[in-house]
């Protein structure tokens, strides 16, 4: 596969390069030229193999390499990820079952295997999305072993708006036609994708407000672009670019917006709901959130609320409790002995 960029067509990059890097000189974020789509065959063959054989498959795709699933095993072991039935058709995917607690260490592992090469490296911005997108079709046959979809069935993907690598890997699986409904998107006071999608505007400046999931205190402006162009192509990407760089309001029309709104579900919510949160589902389901985590279920929550809908859901969680111990202990009362024992760290 060859790559161009969100701003230009005119030179083609290789995957290896997309693989480390996040721009081109253009200043633009690296894309496909084409995006390949998943047939229907192909998603019900997902059903009958390994997680680790379809990851295999979807970064093979990507990046022109030979992987198998059993390359992918020898760079991440047999446990790929983790996955928690709750009730209600709700699956929670944890990527964070490893040595950080974090799935930024998982999407290192992956794009290693992919380079062949064993030296740690940052992966660029695509192959973070190109490897979380791999992630979900392992995961769309997960879904379809547990009964949760079958023929002509569908599921939602909840994701945080300032986990942007997830978010836009979900919206482009989709595009891909994996068979998602729907995008459920949590933001915290500062994303500006909740204007975006529900007014049709977005202005790409502002203060960033103090919040209890602060990593994702900011805009997500760069995400932004990618999701512009994935949407509607360069020129509109471009005129996005332009009006960033003016300190001006980037307007969409209404069929553009009505496109955003068919396939994504956005909400803000606040710090008392997400700390309420965290003791609140332990308290139902003995299961512990971190904070952004949280947010997440909550955006679910609301989206089930508003619409009534009640398609299987696929929650992605990227960080381990024990990562936001303080936040995590305040909200439920115990210690950070407590939690670790929980969490059945020892």
């Amino acid at each position: 596969m060859l790559y161009a960029t969100t701003r230009s067509n005119v030179d083609i990059y290789t995957a290896q390069r997309v693989l480390k890097e996040d721009r081109a000189e253009d200043g633009g974020l690296f894309v496909p030229m084409t995006l390949p789509p998943f047939m229907p065959f192909e998603i019900r063959q997902f059903i009958e193999k390994s997680s680790a054989d379809v990851i295999a498959i979807v970064l093979n795709r990507f990046f022109n390499c030979t992987l198998t699933g059993k390359d992918i095993e020898f760079s991440v072991g047999k446990a790929l990820y983790s996955t928690v039935e709750m009730p209600y058709k709700l699956v929670v995917a944890e990527f964070w079952h490893n040595s950080e607690g974090e799935m930024d260490r998982l999407i290192q592992q992956l794009a290693m295997a992919v380079s062949g090469n064993r030296i740690a490296f940052e992966p660029g911005e695509w192959a973070t999305i190109a490897v979380r997108i791999a992630l979900l079709a392992a995961l769309c046959g997960e879904m379809g072993r547990k009964g949760l979809i079958g023929a002509g069935a569908s599921m939602d993907v909840a994701v945080a708006a300032g986990d942007e690598a997830s978010l836009l890997a979900a919206w482009y699986a989709r595009r891909m036609g994996l068979p998602i409904h729907k995008v459920i998107v949590s933001c915290n006071a500062n994303s500006i994708l909740w204007d975006f999608v529900n007014r049709g505007q977005v202005r790409c400046s502002g203060a960033i407000v103090s919040t209890n999931t602060p990593r994702y205190d900011k805009h997500g402006v760069e995400s932004l672009e990618r999701l512009v162009f994935g949407s509607f192509g360069r020129v509109e990407s471009n005129r996005f670019v332009t009006a960033c760089k003016n300190g001006s309001s980037y307007l969409i029309n209404s069929e553009q917006q009505r496109y955003l709104e068919e396939g994504m579900y956005i909400c803000v919510i606040g710090n008392d709901r997400v700390e309420r949160t965290i003791p609140n589902v332990y308290g139902s389901y003995s299961h512990i959130f971190d904070p952004y985590s949280a947010l997440v279920y909550c955006g679910i929550m609301d989206y089930r609320a508003e619409t009534g809908e009640r398609n299987p859901v696929l929650m992605l969680s990227g960080s381990s409790p024990e990562n936001s111990q303080e936040a995590v202990t305040a909200a439920m009362g115990i210690s950070e002995r407590e939690l670790r024992d929980r969490l059945n760290l020892g």
